[in-house]
């Protein structure tokens, strides 16, 4: 009886995290420590692969030669709907050197920072 109720609030717990995290990103809690630690790292990490970070994360060593082939830039987009406009920002990550005349261009949608026209997440 007691690993019945353990397991199927385990379970709970875990599908409400992973469904957070992947699915519904805009209900995860914001004091959980790691949606707070993985989000300022990711904001972190963009900013070293744009060169605007100069603290380099040591465990990536072959950081500083990925900012020397790879340009990293956000674009905001907005689309007109019926009940009104949304902005939403994707990532293009793009090699500086071309390959037979030819770039490659990563483009990143996200499901953080859309906004509607008031400004609303």
């Amino acid at each position: 009886m007691k690993a019945s109720t353990f397991s199927s609030s385990y379970i709970r717990d875990m599908s409400e995290f992973l469904r957070d995290r992947f699915y519904l990103p805009l209900n995860m809690n914001p004091d959980c420590p790691y949606s707070i630690n993985s989000g300022a790292y990711a904001k972190q990490f963009a900013e070293m692969l744009k060169g605007n970070n100069p603290h380099l994360d040591p465990t990536f060593t072959s950081l500083p030669e990925m900012i020397d082939h790879f340009t990293i830039r956000d674009i905001p987009v907005k689309i007109h709907l019926e009940t009104g406009s949304c902005t939403f920002v994707t990532r293009v990550i793009e090699s500086k050197e071309t390959i037979e005349g030819k770039k490659l261009r990563l483009i990143l949608f996200s499901f953080y920072g859309h906004q509607t026209e008031d400004g609303s997440p």
